[in-house]
């Protein structure tokens, strides 16, 4: 009932210091107190609320951050089947400001439900240049990972472009800069971020649905046989 009539920016993980929602939170508050009326902005700040959607897995952590966020955010626990792509598919946009990410499902679901992101450099959405990918490609290319093979390593597929900000499909930022993250974002006008949604469902349709996954499937042990 709270969200009657509103828009909202959602967060949806865990709730757990490893997704950096201390940071977003400082984030949130801040933007809120220190931007001029939301003037030259897509999504004026006023109209905003912020949706934290999650099971509780650090129960200390979660009830700090629930005194420090205010009235202006509303949790929900965590949200299943119909309740879970309502909150999805009508969020303005999601926001997942994790430290590392091995992969970030809710990325690809945000994105299948036509909704742009902003994340950060720490997930395999971001630029991709974490340590251990840096590590990969400076072992040389016999040791980098085969997309086909699906060698998921934690900053993501070595060599496989997941970078959502290239495709134009959402912003990517510092997890210590996610206030700017948030007004990058919120300066794109409603068609703008339409349009980035819609990209990011054909990615997920061409790239990650389960036919895209099978075709790559068989065609890595089309190549293991080859070799053999």
């Amino acid at each position: 009932p709270e969200l009657k009539g509103k828009k909202w920016v959602l967060f949806m993980s865990r709730i757990h210091q490893k997704k950096g929602l201390d940071l977003l939170l400082e984030a949130w508050v801040r933007q809120k107190t220190e931007a001029p009326s939301g003037l030259g902005l897509g999504l004026r700040l006023s109209e905003l609320v912020l949706v934290i959607a999650g099971p509780e897995e650090d129960r200390g952590y979660a009830e700090k951050l629930k005194k420090e966020g205010g009235r202006e955010v509303i949790w929900t626990g965590e949200l299943r089947g119909e309740e879970k792509w309502a909150a999805l598919g009508n969020a303005e946009f999601l926001v997942l400001p994790s430290h590392s990410e091995n992969f970030g499902i809710v990325v690809a679901e945000s994105l299948a439900a036509g909704r742009p992101v902003v994340t950060t450099k720490g997930t395999p959405w971001g630029e991709a240049e974490t340590p251990i990918r840096m590590r990969i490609r400076m072992m040389g290319p016999s040791f980098a990972a085969n997309p086909l093979r699906g060698a998921a390593t934690e900053g993501g597929f070595a060599g496989w472009n997941m970078n959502l900000e290239e495709k134009k499909c959402g912003v990517i930022c510092e997890v210590t800069d996610l206030k700017r993250g948030l007004e990058r974002m919120m300066e794109f006008s409603d068609k703008e971020r339409e349009e980035m949604g819609a990209r990011g469902r054909e990615w997920m349709k061409k790239e990650f649905s389960w036919k895209a996954g099978a075709e790559k499937l068989i065609a890595g042990y089309k190549e293991i046989g080859v070799r053999r």
